[in-house]
Protein backbone atom coordinates (compact mmCIF):
# COMPACT_ATOMS: atom_id res chain seq x y z
CA UNK A 1 0.00 0.00 0.00
CA UNK A 2 1.67 3.27 -1.07
CA UNK A 3 0.30 6.10 1.82
CA UNK A 4 1.26 9.58 1.02
CA UNK A 5 4.73 9.76 3.20
CA UNK A 6 6.20 6.53 0.36
CA UNK A 7 4.74 8.90 -2.32
CA UNK A 8 6.29 11.72 -0.57
CA UNK A 9 10.25 9.74 -0.78
CA UNK A 10 9.32 8.42 -4.29
CA UNK A 11 8.38 11.99 -5.37
CA UNK A 12 11.94 13.29 -3.69
CA UNK A 13 13.56 10.42 -5.10
CA UNK A 14 12.32 11.23 -8.28
CA UNK A 15 13.38 14.98 -8.52
CA UNK A 16 16.79 14.26 -7.07
CA UNK A 17 17.09 12.00 -9.73
CA UNK A 18 16.14 14.46 -12.40
CA UNK A 19 18.38 17.00 -10.76
CA UNK A 20 21.44 14.90 -11.13
CA UNK A 21 20.91 13.75 -14.25
CA UNK A 22 19.94 17.60 -16.00
CA UNK A 23 23.25 19.07 -14.18
CA UNK A 24 25.80 16.58 -15.67
CA UNK A 25 24.00 16.92 -18.87
CA UNK A 26 23.79 20.33 -19.37
CA UNK A 27 27.77 20.15 -19.13
CA UNK A 28 28.13 17.38 -21.51
CA UNK A 29 29.78 15.10 -19.89
CA UNK A 30 29.50 11.45 -20.03
CA UNK A 31 27.09 9.70 -18.19
CA UNK A 32 24.43 6.86 -17.79
CA UNK A 33 20.91 7.74 -18.38
CA UNK A 34 17.63 5.97 -17.51
CA UNK A 35 15.32 5.93 -20.65
CA UNK A 36 12.41 4.69 -21.76
CA UNK A 37 11.64 5.65 -25.17
CA UNK A 38 8.02 6.93 -26.98
CA UNK A 39 5.99 3.68 -27.67
CA UNK A 40 5.67 2.66 -31.19
CA UNK A 41 2.40 4.26 -32.72
CA UNK A 42 1.17 0.94 -34.00
CA UNK A 43 1.05 -0.44 -30.11
CA UNK A 44 -0.81 2.27 -29.07
CA UNK A 45 -3.36 2.25 -31.85
CA UNK A 46 -3.85 -1.68 -30.44
CA UNK A 47 -3.61 -0.43 -27.08
CA UNK A 48 -6.32 2.42 -27.89
CA UNK A 49 -8.91 -0.51 -29.72
CA UNK A 50 -8.33 -2.08 -26.33
CA UNK A 51 -9.36 -0.26 -24.15
CA UNK A 52 -12.07 1.42 -25.86
CA UNK A 53 -15.06 -1.29 -25.02
CA UNK A 54 -13.67 -0.82 -21.44
CA UNK A 55 -15.35 2.73 -21.95
CA UNK A 56 -11.27 4.14 -21.66
CA UNK A 57 -9.57 6.22 -24.39
CA UNK A 58 -6.31 8.16 -25.20
CA UNK A 59 -6.01 11.81 -26.49
CA UNK A 60 -3.37 12.10 -29.38
CA UNK A 61 -3.12 8.34 -30.87
CA UNK A 62 -2.41 9.65 -34.23
CA UNK A 63 0.48 11.82 -33.48
CA UNK A 64 1.96 10.13 -30.63
CA UNK A 65 0.55 10.27 -27.16
CA UNK A 66 1.42 12.46 -24.32
CA UNK A 67 3.54 10.76 -21.76
CA UNK A 68 0.83 13.01 -19.22
CA UNK A 69 -2.26 11.57 -21.17
CA UNK A 70 -1.02 7.93 -19.93
CA UNK A 71 -0.75 9.73 -16.46
CA UNK A 72 -3.94 10.38 -16.72
CA UNK A 73 -5.20 7.89 -18.24
CA UNK A 74 -4.28 5.09 -14.99
CA UNK A 75 -5.36 8.50 -12.84
CA UNK A 76 -9.19 7.98 -14.13
CA UNK A 77 -8.91 3.81 -13.91
CA UNK A 78 -7.59 4.04 -9.96
CA UNK A 79 -10.76 3.03 -8.28
CA UNK A 80 -12.46 0.80 -11.70
CA UNK A 81 -12.44 -2.93 -11.52
CA UNK A 82 -10.50 -2.90 -14.98
CA UNK A 83 -7.56 -1.33 -13.20
CA UNK A 84 -5.52 -4.13 -13.82
CA UNK A 85 -6.12 -5.18 -16.92
CA UNK A 86 -5.84 -1.55 -18.21
CA UNK A 87 -2.73 -1.52 -16.94
CA UNK A 88 -1.36 -4.64 -17.94
CA UNK A 89 -2.44 -3.62 -21.49
CA UNK A 90 -0.39 -0.04 -21.20
CA UNK A 91 2.40 -1.36 -20.19
CA UNK A 92 2.74 -4.15 -22.67
CA UNK A 93 2.35 -1.28 -25.38
CA UNK A 94 5.21 0.81 -24.49
CA UNK A 95 9.02 0.51 -24.38
CA UNK A 96 10.80 -1.16 -22.03
CA UNK A 97 12.89 1.56 -20.00
CA UNK A 98 17.25 0.50 -20.43
CA UNK A 99 20.63 2.34 -19.23
CA UNK A 100 21.98 4.16 -22.19
CA UNK A 101 24.69 7.27 -22.49
CA UNK A 102 22.53 8.96 -24.91
CA UNK A 103 19.38 10.81 -23.19
CA UNK A 104 16.12 10.76 -24.56
CA UNK A 105 13.83 11.36 -22.16
CA UNK A 106 12.37 8.94 -19.75
CA UNK A 107 8.52 8.44 -21.80
CA UNK A 108 6.72 6.62 -18.33
CA UNK A 109 7.75 9.83 -16.24
CA UNK A 110 7.21 12.61 -18.38
CA UNK A 111 11.00 13.51 -17.81
CA UNK A 112 13.44 15.11 -20.19
CA UNK A 113 16.34 14.05 -17.98
CA UNK A 114 16.29 11.05 -15.82
CA UNK A 115 18.86 8.60 -14.09
CA UNK A 116 18.96 6.34 -11.27
CA UNK A 117 20.91 7.83 -8.80
CA UNK A 118 19.22 6.74 -5.22
CA UNK A 119 20.13 3.17 -4.93
CA UNK A 120 23.71 2.89 -4.95
CA UNK A 121 23.58 -0.24 -3.09
CA UNK A 122 20.66 -1.93 -4.64
CA UNK A 123 21.73 -1.48 -8.44
CA UNK A 124 24.72 -0.87 -9.88
CA UNK A 125 23.94 1.60 -12.59
CA UNK A 126 23.30 4.05 -9.45
CA UNK A 127 26.83 3.13 -7.83
CA UNK A 128 28.07 4.07 -11.72
CA UNK A 129 26.55 7.80 -11.30
CA UNK A 130 27.67 8.07 -7.99
CA UNK A 131 31.23 7.26 -9.29
CA UNK A 132 31.03 9.61 -11.82
CA UNK A 133 30.22 12.33 -9.90
CA UNK A 134 33.17 11.63 -7.46
CA UNK A 135 35.07 11.48 -10.72
CA UNK A 136 34.06 15.36 -12.28
CA UNK A 137 34.66 16.83 -8.50
CA UNK A 138 38.31 15.71 -8.84
CA UNK A 139 38.77 15.82 -13.02
CA UNK A 140 41.39 18.02 -14.50
CA UNK A 141 41.83 15.89 -17.74
CA UNK A 142 39.34 13.06 -18.96
CA UNK A 143 39.44 11.26 -21.98
CA UNK A 144 35.97 11.57 -23.01
CA UNK A 145 36.21 9.29 -25.83
CA UNK A 146 37.80 6.42 -23.73
CA UNK A 147 35.29 7.29 -20.12
CA UNK A 148 31.89 7.21 -23.06
CA UNK A 149 32.93 3.94 -24.27
CA UNK A 150 33.48 1.88 -21.19
CA UNK A 151 29.89 3.67 -20.18
CA UNK A 152 28.39 2.39 -23.47
CA UNK A 153 29.46 -1.23 -22.59
CA UNK A 154 28.09 -0.77 -18.71
CA UNK A 155 25.18 1.01 -19.57
CA UNK A 156 24.56 -1.81 -22.11
CA UNK A 157 25.47 -4.92 -19.43
CA UNK A 158 23.15 -3.54 -16.88
CA UNK A 159 20.37 -3.74 -19.03
CA UNK A 160 20.87 -6.69 -19.93
CA UNK A 161 21.20 -8.18 -16.63
CA UNK A 162 18.20 -6.43 -15.31
CA UNK A 163 15.99 -8.11 -18.11
CA UNK A 164 17.46 -11.79 -16.93
CA UNK A 165 16.97 -10.69 -13.19
CA UNK A 166 13.29 -9.99 -14.05
CA UNK A 167 12.98 -12.79 -16.35
CA UNK A 168 13.87 -15.03 -13.30
CA UNK A 169 11.97 -13.22 -11.06
CA UNK A 170 8.79 -13.96 -12.79
CA UNK A 171 10.04 -17.47 -13.53
CA UNK A 172 10.31 -18.39 -9.52
CA UNK A 173 6.64 -16.34 -9.01
CA UNK A 174 5.20 -18.85 -11.59
CA UNK A 175 7.65 -22.01 -9.61
CA UNK A 176 5.90 -20.76 -6.35
CA UNK A 177 2.15 -20.25 -8.01
CA UNK A 178 2.50 -23.62 -9.21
Amino acid sequence: VRRKAEMLIEDFMICANESVATHIYWQKLPFVYRIHEYPKQEKIATFSRLIKPLGYSIKGEQNGVHPKEMQSLLKRIKNDDVREVVASLMLRSLAKAKYDIKNVGHYGLASDCYTHFTSPIRRYPDLMVHRLLKLYMNYDNLDIDELNEKLFYQAEHSSVCERKAISLEREVESMKMA
